[in-house]
């Protein structure tokens, strides 16, 4: 089975594992062709059948760009055409910014014609369900793979006789792919029989297909799979078995662990860390010793994701691990787990030399919100790394200390505006007045997002301290959200003497700032509860006249 064209990664790759262990994505962007150009429809369709292998593979690209109602006006030359299986440069179709799509592997008119039959939809599915039964190996495989990305579970007996029946093993393998994309779970059993399939491509599709349609029907015909003689089968198997996130999958997966092929030991702790069951955790753990880094950061992620404490020993020494990256994910699943027990091996990551290292460290003793992390994060808050000071700032928010605010009211002047937000943020958390000072002077920071976050934090404290600079701020911050913040910061102060500047910001130009400002008003006079006077009050609201 040929490889399918760049463009179609969207589709085909679905959820992979990608960057951090374990995460995954699903593709930004389909790539196609490039919007069509002033050839109409119908000299594109007679270019269907040029004589060059190349123009006739751009034509059906081309074509494929079109509204679907052109489309569907060419779906006989465009079936007819799938049977074209000759080579032609990948780079034949173009993206819509009119690139080079810069992929490898080549393309055929045949296949091209496949994805452009996709937009004319249910149309096609007679003419290509046809095709799939009677016509030639290549029009067969191409038939498949537009029926797989059309999507529509009305050819699933079509697509699943495919995969019973067919003498070729790539029309087979793109059956089961297709059976897949429709992630229908009436293909289970079909998918299931495929699993004695002879041709090791097929099986590997397979088991793509079941985990793309995450039932719990397939598992037992993963587990299966998950001992196939081809390495590249048993990966696919496990990443199944994690897509499905069945606790049954458990046992399967913790044997794969042991495989003697890094690939789908890799994936195995993925597929344990997607099912999240606790019960994994012991092999997760003896998985950290594993000889291969890609296994042990996999399984660091894994142990991260179930939470479970019992794998906090076992993690707290991959900290010390050899790669960066397993002990950053280490570091990582420490945070997850949110336990008290992690905090010294935390606080000793700071001192790591991986700026990565340090920062998920930072992060961890955040989410473990324990005193006890202070001292190391405050000496963290000085790092180096402009990223780790900023994590170091949040986590200190996060604890909620009292202790933290000296080293945070120092951060407020750090070169990075990042790290001087998050230590406003962090100061409004810890609620103290001994910020206040260091806060108040902040609202005249040159950066805006400083400047609101500041006011954030002063209203937070609630600190008669902040009215002045409040009030100040109010009246001539150039930006408005930032006079909004100080606004709902007065009100939040409950000070008597912020009235002045909040009437005048009665008549602000931005009408958030006066809402927020009214609101504030309301505010002071009603928890003033007599205490501002009559004459006060008049006088408050004459000047509004």
């Amino acid at each position: 089975m040929s490889t399918i064209p760049i463009r179609l990664l969207a589709r085909l790759i679905a959820r992979r594992p990608l960057g951090f262990p374990g995460m995954y994505i699903l593709t930004a962007g389909l790539l196609g062709c490039s919007a069509a150009g002033a050839q109409d429809a119908d000299t594109l369709m007679r270019q269907l059948s040029a004589p060059a292998a190349a123009d006739r593979a751009f034509a059906a690209c081309e074509l494929g760009d079109r509204a679907p109602a052109e489309v569907r006006r060419a779906i006989p030359p465009l079936v007819q055409l799938l049977s074209d299986g000759t080579p032609v440069d990948g780079t034949i179709c173009r993206d819509s910014f009119g690139r080079d799509r810069g992929q490898v592997e080549p393309t055929s008119p045949g296949r091209e014609a496949a994805i452009a039959l996709e937009e004319a939809g249910s149309d096609a599915l007679d003419p290509l369900t046809t095709v799939l039964a009677t016509g030639d190996a290549t029009a067969r495989e191409n038939a498949a793979l537009a029926l797989g990305l059309i999507e529509d579970g009305r050819v699933i007996s079509a697509l699943a006789q495919a995969l019973r029946t067919d003498d070729q093993s790539a029309v087979r393998a793109r059956a089961a792919w297709a059976l897949g994309m429709i992630e229908d779970p009436r293909a289970v059993a079909a998918l299931s029989e495929g699993v004695a399939d002879d041709s090791p491509e097929v099986r590997e599709q397979v088991a793509w297909a079941l985990g793309m349609i995450e039932e719990f029907e397939g598992v037992e015909a993963l587990e299966r799979l998950i001992v196939d003689a081809e390495t590249a089968v048993r990966a696919q198997a496990a990443w199944g078995l994690g897509m499905i996130e069945s606790s049954a999958g458990v046992d399967a997966l913790g044997r794969a662990l042991r495989d003697a092929s890094p690939k789908v030991r890799e994936r195995a702790a993925w597929g344990l860390g997607m099912i999240e069951s606790r019960a994994a955790a012991p092999a997760l753990a003896e998985a950290l010793r594993d000889e291969a880094p890609q296994v042990r950061e996999q399984a660091a992620w894994a142990l991260g994701m179930i939470e479970a404490p019992a794998g906090v020993e076992a993690l707290t020494a991959a900290v010390q691990d050899e790669s960066a990256a397993v002990r950053a994910q280490a570091v990582w699943a420490l945070g997850m787990i949110e336990s008290s027990a992690a905090v010294p091996g935390l606080v000793a990551a700071l001192q790591d030399a991986s700026n990565e290292v340090r920062k998920q460290a930072a992060w961890a003793l955040g989410m473990t919100e324990s005193s006890a992390a202070v001292e190391g994060l405050t000496a963290a808050i000085r790092d180096d790394s402009p990223d780790v000071r900023e994590q170091a700032a949040w986590a200190l928010g996060m604890i909620e200390s009292p202790a933290g605010v000296q080293a945070l009211s120092a951060a407020l002047q750090d070169a990075v505006p990042a790290v001087r937000e998050k230590a406003a943020w962090a100061l409004g958390m810890i609620e103290s007045s001994a910020g206040v000072e260091s806060l108040a002077a902040v609202l005249g920071d040159e950066v805006p997002a400083v400047r609101e976050q500041a006011a954030w934090a002063l209203g937070m404290i609630e600190d008669a301290g902040g009215v002045p600079a409040l009030s100040s701020t109010l009246a001539s911050d150039p930006i408005a959200s930032v006079r909004e913040q100080s606004a709902w910061a007065l009100g939040m102060i409950e000070d008597p003497a912020a009235l002045d500047a909040l009437t005048d910001a009665l008549e602000d130009e931005d009408p958030e700032v006066r809402q927020q400002a009214a609101w504030a008003v309301a505010r002071v006079i009603r928890e003033a509860d007599g205490a501002i006077g009559t004459d006060a009050l008049l006088q408050l609201l004459r000047r509004r006249q």
